[in-house]
């Protein structure tokens, strides 16, 4: 059956239901619906029903952030572990060192020890859940509300509020930072409301409106890095889009205003990394300060290429890439320029000798997020090919996607790593499917 018989079939159904349903009624029906669930779930889990299914995944990250909270308590300073250190004769120590030493992806291990102690909860992984738990919640009915704005067919507004639904409860299964993309995605639909109503609100809204998202996309970069990227790039593409001798002015003093925003977060962690360096100094652990925090590219990189069976004997391991680099040169630490130089070079060997095994590789993890896209979009993955929308409007969905979809070519198609990904492709789908309606009507 073709996508337009399908689209027709739905058609048919939708014109023998209700030709007036509250839009209202629908969004809220959905919200109290997904939250009982949850509530539901939650209570299930809690009398061992799931243990077995294993859900709410607790993040291999907690480990680092119970090390972060006890360094809390003994030195009342963030972004500093408790690290056990071996010195190599077989005795162990207990050193302070940054949290930097882990990985860049330095938020939860600030504002997550940070609202423990103003909300004075006894266990990290309290706050951990609770945290994660609210930004996939919030994320939900921010996403919901959008469409209500922006879905004019009631019946694709039903359809989209249980994709989303559908989608946000998977989320609960992946916690831990990745879902901080959605929650600055879930912003999408309501910029467009705006947008296409610019000048039916007066401009101070659309630059309050610009600096709250600037500042969630910084926080969302902290958490993890260029998570709210993606729609940065989304958001400064569409303005670009449809800049034009009337609102030139506006438009780019809106971008100037979502790149500046978007730095107030970096520029505070800047601060705070300043102030725990000053104090690791000045109690003497000045040589446990990493100076390399930026997120370990070529790592991530090399250790993708892992993906395939392959002759040059990459595991998916991190342990694996240690020990190459050891092997290579006992001299370089783990995660440093020198290490990531190493990485490199072997990265760009392989490519230069072997050009087919790379391609080869990036191609299958293209095919498998693709088909993961297809299995939350089903009849809206066709719609996305379908030529309804204005190019103007879907080349920002375009160059947002392909963005969020980079880490699952690049590295592993992990669904964690492109959850943006998935929800700014139904945005997309049921803006289409809705469009398409108004034109069969």
């Amino acid at each position: 059956m073709s996508r337009i018989s399908l689209l027709h079939l739905i058609k048919f159904y939708h014109q023998n239901l209700k030709k007036h349903i509250d839009h209202n009624l629908i969004i809220v029906v959905c919200i109290l619906t997904f939250i009982a669930i949850v509530f539901i779930f939650n209570a299930l889990n809690k009398i061992g029903l799931f243990d077995h299914l294993k859900p709410f995944n607790p993040g291999y990250r907690i480990s680092n952030i119970v090390a972060c909270d006890k360094a809390y308590e003994q030195t009342h300073q963030f972004l500093i572990k408790i690290a056990q250190v071996s010195d190599g004769n077989g005795n162990v120590k207990s050193l302070l060192m940054p949290i930097e030493n882990t990985g860049d992806d330095v938020g939860s291990y600030f504002y997550l020890i940070y609202f423990k102690n103003v909300l004075k909860l006894s266990s990290v992984r309290k706050i951990y859940h609770y945290f994660f738990s609210f930004i996939i919640i919030l994320s939900y009915i921010i996403s919901v509300i959008g469409m209500r704005l922006i879905i004019k067919n009631s019946f694709i507004l039903l359809i989209s509020s249980i994709g989303i639904s559908i989608f946000t409860f998977f989320c609960f299964f992946v916690m831990d930072v990745y879902v901080m993309g959605i929650f600055v995605a879930a912003f999408i639909p309501l910029s467009l409301y705006l947008f296409e109503k610019f000048t039916h609100f007066h401009f101070s809204i659309h630059i309050i409106y610009m600096i709250i998202l600037g500042f969630l996309i910084g926080l969302a970069n902290i958490f993890r890095v260029h998570s709210g990227t993606g729609v940065l790039i989304f958001m400064v593409t569409y303005l670009l889009l449809f800049i034009n001798a009337n609102n030139w002015k506006k438009y780019l003093l809106l971008i100037i205003i979502i790149f500046a925003t978007s730095q107030i977060e970096p520029l505070h962690f800047s601060y705070l990394k300043k102030e725990r360096e000053k104090w690791l100094r000045a109690h003497d652990y000045d040589g446990y300060i990493k100076k390399n925090i930026t997120h370990n590219m070529w790592h991530a990189l090399y250790l993708g290429l892992a993906f395939l069976p392959n002759k040059y004997g990459i595991k998916w391991d991190d342990y694996y890439t240690y020990e190459k680099v050891k092997k290579i040169d006992s001299n370089v630490r783990i995660l440093s320029d020198d290490y990531e130089n190493l990485l490199k070079k072997e990265f760009m060997a392989i490519l230069k000798s072997d050009p087919l095994f790379i391609i080869e590789n990036y191609l299958i993890k293209s095919f498998y997020a693709l088909l993961f896209l297809f299995a939350f979009l089903n009849l809206g993955f066709f719609m996305l090919f379908y030529p309804i929308l204005n190019m103007k409007t879907f080349i920002p969905f375009l160059f947002a996607v392909i963005f969020y979809l980079l880490p699952a070519i690049l590295v592993w198609p992990y669904p964690m790593y492109f959850l943006p990904a998935i929800l700014i492709s139904q945005f997309l789908s049921y803006l289409k499917m809705d469009k398409y309606f108004l034109i069969l009507k």
